[in-house]
C-alpha cells in the first residue's frame, strides 16, 4: 500500500510538470500565429492542460481498464464543471461573451450527448470512437476559422508565464526550444500516467473500491489540477475568458478527444459500465445544463451560484462514496 501511495504521489507530480512544460511550448508556438486570448484558452491551454486525462485514459484503455479511463473522462468534466468553475465564481464573478455563450456551450452539450448515445448499448465502438475524434478535428477547425476575426493582444493566467514583452519570433531556435518542452511534457505525462493508475488501481483493491469510484474521483480529480491551476490563477487576474474558456474546452476534449482515441486504440472498443450510463454520464450532462442556464443570466456566473455549484459536486461525491462501496 505504501508504495501504490508512492505511484499516485510520484505520478501525480510527473503530470503537474509535464502538463506545465506542455501549455508552456504550446502557448509559446501558438503566439507565432496570432491566435485570439479565447481561442487560446477554448484549444491550446485546454488541450494542454487535459493531456493528463488523455495519457491516463489512453494507457489505461490499453491496459484493459475501461472502467478507469471513462471513469477519469466523465469524473474530471463533472469537476472541471462544478468545482473549478465553483471555486473560480467564488473568487471573482465570471463573465462569459454572448457568442460563446451561443457557440462553445451546445457544442460542450452536444458532445456529451454524443457520448451518451455511444456509451448506452455498452459499449463504444472503434467507428463511434472515429466519430468523436472527427468531431473534435472539426471543433478546431471552428476555432481556428473564428480566430481570424479576434485579434490576440495578450495571454495571460496560466498562460502568461513570460515576464515583460515577449516577442514571438519565427526563429529556428525559438520554433525548437518550443517543440522540446512539446515533446518532454508528452514524455513526463506518459510516464506520469503509467504511476498514477497503478497506484490507484492498487488502493482500489486494498480498500475494496471499484474502479470505476476511483476513476471517477481520485484519478480524476489529479488529471484536472492543471485546469484548476489555470482556471483559479485566471480568475485572480479577472481572466474570465481563460478562466471558462479553459473548461469548456478542457470538456469537449475529455469528450471527443480522449474518449475518442481511447475506444480507437481498443479493437473491441471501450465496455461501459451501467452505472456510468444510468447515473453518472447523465448526471454530467445535467451539470452542464445548469451550467449553461447560470451564464444565461445576464451573461455571467455569480458568486452564490458558483456556492450551489461546489455543494453539488459535494453531495455528488458523498452520494457516489455512499453507494459504489464494497
Amino acid at each position: 500500500m505504501f508504495l501504490a501511495i508512492l505511484k499516485l504521489i510520484g505520478g501525480l507530480f510527473l503530470l503537474g510538470f509535464g502538463a506545465d512544460w506542455l501549455v508552456k511550448g504550446a502557448v509559446r508556438f501558438s503566439g507565432i500565429f496570432k491566435i485570439s486570448a479565447m481561442v487560446v484558452g477554448l484549444t491550446v491551454v485546454a488541450f494542454g492542460t487535459s493531456a493528463p486525462e488523455l495519457a491516463v485514459s489512453l494507457w489505461s484503455s490499453w491496459n484493459g481498464k475501461a472502467d478507469i479511463a471513462l471513469g477519469n473522462i466523465v469524473g474530471s468534466n463533472i469537476f472541471n464543471l462544478l468545482v473549478i468553475i465553483g471555486v473560480a465564481g467564488l473568487i471573482t464573478p465570471l463573465a462569459i461573451k454572448k457568442h460563446s455563450l451561443h457557440r462553445e456551450m451546445p457544442i460542450l452539450l452536444g458532445s456529451g450527448l454524443l457520448v451518451f448515445v455511444f456509451a448506452w448499448s455498452g459499449n463504444i465502438s472503434t467507428w463511434e470512437g472515429a466519430i468523436l475524434f472527427i468531431g473534435l478535428i472539426a471543433y478546431i477547425w471552428l476555432q481556428i476559422k473564428q480566430s481570424k476575426f479576434e485579434r490576440l493582444s495578450e495571454i495571460e493566467g496560466e498562460v502568461k508565464e513570460i515576464e515583460g514583452e515577449v516577442k514571438f519570433e519565427k526563429s529556428f531556435r525559438f520554433i525548437s526550444i518550443c517543440i522540446a518542452l512539446i515533446l518532454i511534457g508528452l514524455g513526463t505525462l506518459v510516464a506520469g500516467s503509467q504511476l498514477f493508475v497503478d497506484g490507484a488501481v492498487t488502493l482500489a483493491r486494498y480498500f475494496g473500491v471499484s474502479e470505476l469510484v476511483i476513476g471517477l474521483t481520485l484519478v480524476s480529480l489529479g488529471t484536472s489540477l492543471p485546469e484548476l491551476a489555470t482556471s483559479t490563477i485566471a480568475a485572480l487576474r479577472s481572466q474570465s475568458e481563460i478562466a471558462v474558456g479553459n473548461v469548456v474546452g478542457s470538456n469537449i476534449f475529455n469528450f471527443m478527444c480522449v474518449g475518442g482515441i481511447s475506444a480507437l486504440i481498443t479493437p473491441d472498443g471501450l465496455q461501459v459500465s451501467k452505472s456510468l450510463t444510468q447515473f453518472d454520464l447523465p448526471f454530467c450532462l445535467l451539470t452542464t445544463t445548469l451550467v449553461i442556464i447560470f451564464f444565461r443570466t445576464g451573461y455571467r456566473l455569480v458568486q452564490w451560484e458558483a456556492l450551489i455549484l461546489v455543494m453539488i459536486y459535494i453531495f455528488y461525491i458523498l452520494h457516489l462514496f455512499g453507494t459504489n462501496l464494497i
